[in-house]
């Protein structure tokens, strides 16, 4: 596990610093999530988490994260309704 001080997604957003490409690096720039996504993304992933609900399509490219939109059909999915 790495543990990340907010100040690598601080660094990671903003402006020209020596910081800041290895911050992105660190990441996940191969998806087309930002910093702070990537995080959340890893995040559900470590925990195991059954899902992760959001409108931001992206989250659906990260493998071994299950996605849901909050639309009607995936809520229905959660809820097993």
């Amino acid at each position: 596990m790495i543990v990340l001080d907010t100040t690598v997604l601080v660094y990671a957003v903003g402006s020209e610093h020596p910081y800041r490409d290895p911050c992105r690096q660190l990441l996940f720039e191969r998806h087309e999530l930002g910093c702070f996504d990537a995080v959340l993304a890893a995040t559900a992933q470590e925990a195991g988490a059954a899902a992760l609900v959001s409108a931001d399509v992206a989250y659906g490219g990260v493998p071994r994260l299950n996605h849901v939109l909050p639309d009607k059909a995936g809520v229905d999915r959660l809820l097993g309704g």
